[in-house]
């Protein structure tokens, strides 16, 4: 995989190219053969939670879209937790998107025959989360759970960074009867789970505390324009208590003299009189 690497526009890790190519060929659609978003390691600088992630995976021949879940702390570092959107498999969804092009067997799976040689395998979230019910009423012991079976990633939003995550899948096979092979001849059609992941992804710690000293270093230049004002309010109280000082103790001073002024005219006049 290509990607680019520096850009000022905030297109860094956008994806160019996947195994010598820079579209797809699996597809019907122009717009869903092109190769959209990044590939995860970094999302927009300055992030916000309104935000969408468009990301790429050649793994999964497509692009897809990730959604703001909630902030929480990574090691002391505030990050935004992004998930699977949870129509990213519906029907609808993929059908205006340009990856299906024949009948949808049911929301939250992905047909990935397409590019997998004719081989009729479906992607999912483990345990089908997100699913329709009646894959998950087909089979016994599955039990989705959000918080194991979610697909999540890390960002710190300063700077965009891809902090860690969880990257959870499930491939399944469709299996339907087949005559040639005795144990399959009367099974209902069912979309069977062959396995399901947890990549955990997590980066190193020097790059956690250089992301510390960035967002340390932003928030004090953040703070510049407070501390100025707060600044320059101290200083016109300051001239102003200063001048106020001045004036009044002006006043006093004049006041004394007036008042020895006066007492010297009073003497002056008694002493005339007598």
């Amino acid at each position: 995989m290509i990607v680019q690497t520096v850009d000022v526009s905030g297109n860094t890790g956008k994806v160019i190219s996947w195994n010598g190519k820079n579209k797809f060929d699996y597809w019907k659609l122009k717009n869903a053969n092109e190769f959209k978003g990044k590939d995860g390691t970094f999302g927009q600088p300055y992030m916000r939670r309104d935000q969408n992630l468009e990301l790429f995976s050649g793994e999964m021949c497509r692009s897809y879209t990730m959604s703001y879940l909630r902030e929480s702390y990574l090691d002391g570092l505030l990050v935004y937790n992004y998930q699977f959107k949870k129509d990213l498999f519906s029907c609808i969804n993929l059908e205006n998107e340009g990856y299906i092009d024949k009948h949808c067997i049911g929301n939250g799976v992905f047909n990935l025959s397409n590019c997998q040689n004719g081989v009729s395998s479906f992607l999912s979230q483990p345990h089908f989360l997100n699913a329709d019910r009646v894959f998950l009423n087909s089979l016994v012991g599955l039990k989705p759970q959000r918080d194991k079976h979610d697909f999540i990633v890390y960002y710190e939003p300063i700077s965009g960074a891809s902090l860690g995550g969880n990257v959870r899948l499930q491939l399944n096979f469709y299996l339907k009867p087949n005559e040639e092979i005795r144990i399959m001849k009367n099974i209902k059609p069912i979309l069977f789970p062959f396995f399901w992941f947890d990549e955990e992804i997590r980066v190193i710690h020097h790059v956690k505390e250089e992301l510390k000293s960035l967002r340390s270093t932003i928030d004090v230049i953040n703070a510049l324009p407070l501390i100025m004002l707060i600044a320059a309010i101290v200083s016109l109280i300051s001239t102003f208590a200063v001048n106020f000082c001045k004036n009044s103790t002006k006043n006093a001073y004049m006041t004394e003299r007036n008042s020895d002024k006066n007492v010297s005219t009073l003497l002056l006049n008694g002493t005339n009189q007598k």
